[in-house]
């Protein structure tokens, strides 16, 4: 399961079931208007144990609209498994836009 929690940071959890330990590396990536960002991690994870993951993805300057971003999980160093999929939407505005809203607003009521 991937969440999208506040300032750009992805969650996942990664559960092993096994009696081995696992290695695992993960990737997220978002689809934009001019890049697509892509962020890795790695980690692993002991059998019967579950490892939270939090990665981080700072927006551009000029990035607005709403991404969908697909997390990808890889497991096994020695015997490969069927990657774990999942995806989230972010929507992603501007701190200048904000405050250009903001400024307009607070322009009108005071000029009305």
């Amino acid at each position: 399961m991937l969440q999208v929690l506040w300032g750009g940071n992805f969650k996942y959890t990664v559960r092993n079931t096994g009696n081995t330990y696992q290695n695992f590396t993960g990737t997220i990536i978002s689809d934009g208007w001019f890049t697509d960002p892509k962020i890795n991690s790695t980690g692993g994870v002991y059998p019967g144990d579950k490892y939270d993951d939090v990665v981080t993805w700072k927006p551009g300057l000029w990035d607005l609209r709403v991404y969908n971003a697909k997390c990808k999980i890889e497991y096994g160093r020695y015997n490969p498994q069927k990657p774990l999929e999942a995806q989230d939407q972010v929507i992603v505005i501007p701190g200048w836009l904000i405050i250009l809203v903001i400024l307009l607003i607070a322009m009108r009521i005071l000029k009305g």
